[in-house]
């Protein structure tokens, strides 16, 4: 399989990959339904909408923000775009609530000093559109992601999943159709939080984002809100070679009981 793919070399394209296909980091289900609803936020190079549509799935919505990775996607996963399985948009998926924020994605990164063993290798994944620096990028209403594929609530969002180093706090936060999502499944980075973070050997610290819920964008906090959304969620935190915490980790959202709560 992965001989057909197209990997960068000197990059970290093969390793997610591999996490996200061959180790399921995701922890996806052995099948879905053909009619079920997958979000895809931060596609990369599509080895999340692969491992969806290879469980069964016909309906992912794919939407990355980096253009070369969009252009990799859209070759890797031809045969499914074809079919009409996946649909792959280049943009970059944010806030729901009325604003005139201007994005720009800052690129690729080499691996800071303090993941030892890793030098020189360049994270084609970690490109993030909430510092306000870079090359402009669509911005696209998350919500109005959710009122396309779900037909304006006709249907539900079987699995949002959520990998856009940094953006899932505007995503999240100002959202007003998560009760129309079954579960949830991503990455959270943390901003402002007492562990190593994304904004580690970027220019600017400070996110273009802020919300009045949350000072600081911490897995704690977003573990509150999705509760109080009606989820249960779990998480844990990645380690650097030396060991040291990350303020980065996965995190999962399931309906708690089948509870679902609809906005005031």
């Amino acid at each position: 399989m992965t001989e057909a793919w197209r990997f960068r070399d000197n990059t970290l394209d093969k390793a997610i990959f591999n996490g996200v296909v061959l180790f399921n980091e995701y922890r996806l289900p052995e099948k879905f339904a053909p009619d079920e609803i997958v979000l895809d936020v931060g596609a990369h190079i599509g080895s999340f909408a692969w491992a969806v549509v290879s469980r069964g799935c016909e309906n992912v919505y794919s939407i990355e923000p980096d253009l070369m990775n969009y252009e990799i996607a859209a070759e890797n996963l031809r045969p499914f775009i074809e079919k009409g399985y996946v649909q792959l948009v280049s943009g970059a998926a944010w806030r729901s609530d009325p604003n005139t924020d201007e994005l720009y994605f800052d690129g690729y990164h080499p691996f800071p000093e303090s993941y030892t063993g890793m030098e020189g290798i360049i994270n084609t994944g970690n490109g993030s559109v909430i510092w306000g620096v870079g090359e402009p990028v669509l911005k696209v209403a998350f919500d109005a992601i959710i009122d396309e594929v779900t037909n304006y609530g006709e249907k539900r969002v079987r699995l949002l999943k959520l990998d856009c180093e940094g953006a899932e706090w505007p995503i999240l936060l100002t959202s007003r159709r998560l009760y129309l999502i079954d579960e949830i499944c991503g990455e959270f980075h943390e901003i402002g939080g007492e562990f190593l973070e994304i904004s580690e050997d970027r220019p600017l610290k400070e996110s273009i984002f802020r919300n009045e819920r949350l000072a600081n964008f911490t897995i704690e906090g977003l573990v509150g809100y999705l509760s109080d959304a009606g989820f249960a969620v779990t998480y844990h935190r990645h380690r650097r070679p030396t060991g040291a915490l990350e303020g980065l980790g996965l995190f999962f959202a399931t309906r708690e009981g089948g509870q679902v709560v609809s906005p005031s």
